[in-house]
């Protein structure tokens, strides 16, 4: 079963022409722009033409891949199962022609068919920060309002969460709804006391504001696969510093950024949002992800 999921999933990156990112779709990069194969042509045969390319190590266009896989690391994929259900996997694939904003009335709307929201899996506003030099990212949060009709507000009302009033790098991480209540649990990435941990807080229908849990040590994937068991307490006379990723203006990676600010800890830690001081060098998207584990962005909501 497992198997056929992964192989599932596969099938459906594929049918989008591969693994595509936040630079081609927001920027202009036409080599990782991504556009659905599936609902544009509906046609089996150029879906497996564009499988086998890129089992093979070719690549439809530049940029696009599924994540690393090649001919020489796919032993496990069930390719009967892919071509048994290569009509499902075209038919349930995201039209990207349509995630655009419509102007109504002076807001920002995205307003798709119900069939194509039913492929929506998850919704989440990314906030990139740009210094001058490339780009910070600052997280993904699971920030977002639909209109009596059904559609997705494009809207950033300029804040987003601080620890000790200090902007920071916040990862949404599940979030589940019950009858009477919710939670909803996310990390924070920093240095606490110069080891990269993840600080994990949790926002629940009984705390709306938040509860900071403890740090959770990082560990390096490619050098060990021990998971941390057990949360380190966080405690006064702790310094933490914020991590995020950062990026040039070509999208490439950089490195691990070091925000400016430490925090000394003293008391308990809270949790807020802040308004940022110049929202304007900030690009708000929503990054929409589909069933298959695609992700999409919406364009920005500052142009």
């Amino acid at each position: 079963a497992v198997r056929q999921f992964g192989s599932l999933q596969l099938g459906g990156q594929v049918s989008s022409g591969g693994s595509s990112d936040i630079w081609g779709q927001l920027f202009g990069d036409s080599s990782s722009s991504g556009s659905s194969y599936g609902s544009s042509n509906g046609s089996s045969d150029i879906f497996f033409d564009i499988f086998g390319s890129l089992l093979s190590g070719q690549r439809v266009a530049p940029g696009k891949s599924i994540n690393g896989l090649t001919a020489d690391n796919s032993d496990w994929l069930d390719v009967d199962f892919i071509e048994d259900h290569a009509d499902y996997i075209l038919e349930n694939s995201i039209d990207t022609t349509q995630l655009v904003w419509t102007n109504v009335k002076g807001q920002k709307l995205l307003i798709l068919p119900e069939e194509q929201w039913d492929l929506v899996e998850d919704i989440e506003l990314n906030l990139l920060y740009d210094d001058g030099f490339g780009y910070i990212d600052l997280g993904l949060d699971n920030l977002f309002t639909f209109d009596d009709e059904g559609n997705l507000i494009g809207d950033w009302d300029g804040t987003w969460i601080a620890l000790n009033g200090q902007i920071a790098p916040y990862f949404m991480l599940s979030s589940e709804s019950y009858d009477d209540g919710y939670v909803i649990n996310g990390k924070i990435r920093a240095l606490l006391n110069g080891e990269a941990v993840d600080i994990l807080v949790t926002f629940t229908s009984e705390n709306e504001d938040g509860v900071v849990l403890g740090a959770r040590k990082c560990y390096d994937a490619d050098t060990t696969l021990t998971v941390s068991k057990g949360l380190i307490p966080i405690e006064d006379g702790d310094e933490i510093q914020f991590i995020c990723d950062y990026y040039n203006y070509n999208g490439t990676f950089e490195d691990g950024y070091r925000m400016d600010t430490t925090i000394t800890v003293d008391g308990d830690l809270t949790i807020s949002n802040v308004y940022l001081d110049d929202p304007e060098n900030v690009v708000a998207t929503y990054r929409i992800s589909d069933i298959f584990n695609n992700h999409y962005w919406m364009p920005n909501l500052n142009d």
